[in-house]
């Protein structure tokens, strides 16, 4: 009884291990050792990186379309081809790939692993966040999300703001015709209502506004007709922890102009004293950024402002008419700016204009205006 016992235990256990379901699933080799699976280096997760990418029964663009996949969607590689296959600009393998339930092949041009994602998503920045009417602020928005987050590129942030910016500004024409027909309506708000659609009564302005703050844009009147500006603080709300150090000064100063226009219907419509630190905002911005992307539409804000400080503008004058005798309150406004802003490249200029005005009688005389010339921007 006991050997039959010893027998069966014998069986029993060559029999687990030789079994194909056994850890390993091969039978060990001659030298006693058990191969490593040997893993497929083209397998493994992946990002599509284009728009509307097609999902294909087989890796031919004739064959069946099975969806359509667009960024930032995630996917598994399980396949490549066996050569590479030109379309267009690009020479790419097809993957065979999974993304959920589906299953299917896809063009390598618009697939990059984690480790290509950064690059890949550089050279397709201007095809995911494109600048016509094929997209929206918001979906941009999201676009650029999900961009920031998967790479955390400040680069790619900053040029993602800035191809946001450029959309506002090409949808602009289409939403003031919208807008046009309304002017009559308008005229029954405040600019700081239109700005906030809560505070309006139900109906087409109020569906209008709401229209407009969501997509980024603040509404302004001048002339007695009613505009758009694409809002710098809506960038600012939305990327704020992730642009540049530059970029974020560049939207910060600019949102100022935007919240509070510097000039409507030809007269200065801030205190000389606002002016005056929105110059010297701009020359900060220049002396600390001198290489920056955004200088020359600084530089002619700030030429404008330093100009308009010097001599006013046609309805709001620096030297009162018909006396031609300075403004005392741009005369205290340079007192200020002399005290506030003692580094400011400007300070030594309206010391010297001071000096000269009290000579002067404080009069526009033609020395005063020859010292100004230098400054004119016209």
């Amino acid at each position: 009884m006991k050997k039959m016992f010893f027998l069966f235990f014998i069986i029993t256990t060559l029999t687990v291990a030789c079994s194909p379901d056994a850890p390993g699933g091969e039978s060990p080799k001659d030298d006693g050792e058990v191969p490593e699976p040997v893993e497929d280096e083209y397998m493994g997760n992946a990002t599509i990186t284009g728009i509307n990418i097609s999902l294909r029964e087989s890796p031919d663009t004739s064959s069946e379309r099975i969806a359509l996949l667009t960024f930032p969607s995630e996917v598994y590689l399980l396949e490549k081809s066996g050569s590479k296959e030109k379309i267009g600009d690009y020479q790419e393998y097809w993957y065979k790939i999974r993304s959920g339930d589906l299953t299917g092949w896809c063009y390598g041009a618009f697939i990059a692993s984690e480790d290509e994602l950064q690059e890949a998503l550089s050279d397709r920045l201007n095809d995911l966040l494109p600048i016509d009417k094929s997209t929206t602020v918001s979906k941009s928005v999201s676009t650029l999300k999900s961009i920031i987050s998967m790479t955390g590129s400040t680069d790619l942030a900053d040029k993602g703001v800035m191809r946001i910016k450029e959309l506002q500004e090409n949808l602009l024409p289409t939403l003031q015709s919208e807008m046009f027909p309304l002017t009559e309506s308008l005229y029954s708000y405040t600019i700081k209502d239109l700005r906030r659609p809560e505070n309006l009564p139900d109906g087409a302005i109020k569906d209008l506004m709401k229209k407009y703050l969501i997509m980024g844009y603040s509404v302004y009147t001048t002339e007695g007709m009613y505009y758009l500006d694409p809002d710098p603080s809506f960038l600012l709300g939305n990327f704020k922890t992730s642009i540049s150090d530059e970029l974020y000064d560049y939207l910060s100063y600019l949102s100022q102009e935007v919240d509070r226009h510097t000039y409507s219907d030809a007269a200065v419509i801030i205190s000389w004293d606002e002016l005056g630190k929105r110059m010297n905002n701009w020359e900060k911005f220049m002396n600390k950024y001198p290489d920056s992307d955004y200088l020359s539409e600084v530089e002619s804000m700030y030429n404008m402002y330093r100009f308009t400080f010097l001599v006013g503008a046609s309805n709001t004058p620096a030297y009162e008419y018909p006396t031609e005798i300075l403004d005392p309150a741009l005369l205290e406004a340079y007192k200020n700016y002399v005290s506030s802003f003692p580094e400011s490249s400007m300070t030594p200029v309206i010391k010297d204009l001071m000096v000269l005005l009290e000579e002067e009688s404080y009069k526009k005389t033609e020395r005063v205006m020859e010292f100004i010339n230098p400054y004119n921007v016209w």
